[in-house]
């Protein structure tokens, strides 16, 4: 656990020794990707549900007409949908799944270009990490945001496990140690309380 206390006076003292991320170059442009791919990715999961939820509570005929596409065909239906100028409930709703359609084509493009240009910014900056294997640009981009663009301010294995929060802690399983124990039984007990009722 770190004192904060500690760690301003430390700062107002000059003696902290920690180096922090810097906030350019490459790796900070894959944080700033990684960010807006996260945007989108529940942009996209909110519409699909949104979608979804239309479609369940839509009237009965345009509902069963569409019981047996699967998600991708669905979406490519309501992409094409035409509300023919009406103005009711039907109109609305065929509206609605036709807008909500377009947004989740949108957002699968724009998260497919973040992808690309992840990946990208990966291999120009650690083009040794998607070699080995299970990681891939995601998680290469991951590593490479954790530890930011100048590694050299983790010193140990130890140090970076605690900056991802998988640093060990001590834990007690809630029996007293040999050393309490013994100290508990030796201890004087505490006299009875003399204050007045």
């Amino acid at each position: 656990m770190v004192d904060p206390e500690a760690v301003a006076r430390a700062v107002l003292a000059e003696t902290a020794t920690a180096t922090p991320k810097t906030a350019d170059g490459p790796v900070e442009a894959m944080r700033i990707l990684e960010l807006a791919t996260d945007s989108a990715v529940k942009g996209r999961v909110q519409a699909l549900n949104q979608l979804d939820a239309v479609l369940v509570n839509a009237d009965p005929a345009l509902r069963e007409a569409r019981r047996h596409l699967r998600p991708q065909q669905l979406i490519a239906h309501c992409v094409e949908m035409d509300a023919d100028g009406r103005d009711d409930v039907a109109a609305a709703t065929v509206h609605t799944l036709r807008q909500l359609a377009r947004r989740i084509h949108y957002l699968a493009a724009e998260i497919r270009d973040f992808e690309r240009r992840i990946a990208a910014a990966v291999a120009s900056t650690a083009p040794q990490l998607p070699e080995v294997n299970g990681i891939g640009p995601d998680a290469a981009a991951t590593l490479l945001i954790t530890a930011g663009a100048n590694p050299q301010r983790r010193t140990s294995e130890a140090s970076f496990a605690a900056l991802r929060g998988v640093s060990p802690v001590e834990a007690s399983s809630g029996r007293p140690s040999d050393a309490a124990s013994t100290e508990a039984a030796t201890a004087e007990p505490t006299p009875p309380s003399t204050a007045p009722s």
